[in-house]
């Protein structure tokens, strides 16, 4: 049970237990409710529009602008219940992370001295962003609060219009509930505005303490607390005598840890820390494409504009790929003249796969989470209209590289391998893609 004298009955907390808790944060279930508010938040704008324009009709339009106030309160309730539920999960945050610093403190001395410096920025980081959970889910409540007080003074306007005259009202009666209903609906949008901030917290707030387990566990955290329950079992002085060679041995451990590492090691490192982040990126960002995918309205319509101006980068690009395989196709005509093969030069395959490697790193959507820029808009592109983008990529440069080549019959290599950076390209964007 990891009870005991000492500093044995401290580390009762086991590792999977931490992961159980971390794991049990109601990150997706709040942006869930987000998702709610959000679609309500724009709804509720889109009624108080409504009710704008009726009012300025006259008094004519009291019975519509009755009906809109209506449901606009009836979907601001639904605002204000699924705040009041991010509000508390948020503000709970800390306390169910409290277990995860525990380790820390317990841990104490213990913890090997090479990694203990990247633990406390660890800890600090985890603590400044549940500071920053708990203010924003208390926020969410008083904007939740002062909602639902809106709610209660509007319908209370509203039974009062009503029980003078249920036909018929003044235009400036008409204005003023329209006035109220877009106080509502502005109260809606900025709680629905809080709620995301909040939820998109407690989400970086989950995958730092994700972070930090694994960092304590580097560190050696909860060994060193099996060690100490060892050391508890001891005999006292024989217990006396093993602490002694323990701080021995761990002062030669960490002052072998402490030693500078040779160039090679520092890379390998670095190398596995980036393989690491890359993953996890491109796990987020997959989880982002399926939740843009199954909710568009979270994002902000692309204007025609904006899309006619990035799909002209994007000629562009084909456009200098296209004329970097025609001067890689000229200089191996030589070569390939001589040697009175039907087949592209190696030289030729080997310049299209340098120019054509931004595509084939934008198709890599699953590999490469930072790509260059050219590739970046060659996914943005795809992920705005990936249908337009086929067709460019195919009439505007791979047909041109393939008859260069001397035809798919002649390199069934690089048509094969253009096929598949196409496919790629577009399964991308497909949901779990």
């Amino acid at each position: 049970d990891g009870g005991g004298g000492g500093d044995g009955g401290r580390f009762e907390v086991s590792e999977e237990t931490i992961r159980k808790i971390v794991a049990a944060i109601p990150a997706e279930a709040i942006a869930r409710q987000a998702e709610m508010a959000v679609d309500g938040a724009r709804v509720c704008q889109r009624i108080a529009s409504l009710c704008g324009d009726a009012s300025e009709v006259g008094s004519e339009c009291w019975p519509q602008i009755q009906k809109l106030a209506s449901q606009c309160l009836d979907i601001s309730e639904h605002v204000f219940e699924a705040a009041s539920v991010v509000g508390r999960q948020a503000a709970d945050v800390p306390h169910e992370l409290i277990p995860v610093l525990d380790v820390v403190s317990r841990a104490g001395a213990r913890l090997k001295k090479a990694v203990a410096g990247q633990v406390l920025r660890g800890a600090k980081g985890l603590i400044s962003i549940t500071e920053e959970v708990s203010d924003l889910g208390r926020e969410v409540l008083s904007r939740s609060t002062l909602l639902a007080s809106s709610i209660v003074q509007m319908r209370e306007a509203l039974g009062k219009a009503l029980s003078s005259c249920a036909y018929w009202v003044s235009s400036t009666a008409c204005t003023s509930a329209a006035s109220l209903v877009a106080t509502v609906a502005r109260l809606t949008g900025e709680c629905a505005d809080t709620i995301g901030a909040a939820v998109l917290r407690v989400a970086d707030a989950q995958r730092t303490a994700q972070n930090f387990i694994e960092v304590l566990e580097a560190a050696g955290a909860w060994a060193a607390g099996a060690r100490a329950a060892g050391g508890d079992s001891a005999e006292g002085s024989e217990k006396k005598e093993q602490s002694k060679d323990e701080e021995k041995c761990d002062s030669s451990d960490s002052d072998e840890e402490e030693k500078p590492k040779c160039p090679k090691e520092h890379r390998v490192e670095k190398h596995r820390a980036l393989v690491r982040l890359n993953r996890e990126v491109v796990s987020l960002q997959q989880e982002l494409r399926d939740l843009v995918s199954q909710s568009p309205s979270l994002l902000e319509a692309v204007s025609v504009g904006q899309k006619s101006e990035l799909f002209a980068l994007v000629a562009e690009l084909l456009a200098s790929a296209k004329a970097t395989v025609e001067r890689a196709w000229r200089a191996a005509l030589p070569s390939a003249l001589s040697a009175a093969s039907s087949r592209p030069a190696p030289s030729f395959l080997a310049a299209v796969e340098a120019a054509l490697g931004f595509i084939f790193a934008a198709g890599a959507w699953g590999e490469l989470a930072i790509p260059s820029l050219d590739a970046r808009l060659l996914r943005l592109a795809s992920l705005i209209d990936s249908t337009l983008l086929q067709s460019l990529l195919w009439e505007d440069l791979f047909n041109h590289t393939l008859a260069l080549a001397g035809g798919a019959t002649a390199a069934p290599a690089l048509a094969k391998r253009l096929e598949d950076a196409a496919r790629s390209m577009q399964a991308g964007c497909v949901p779990g893609g």
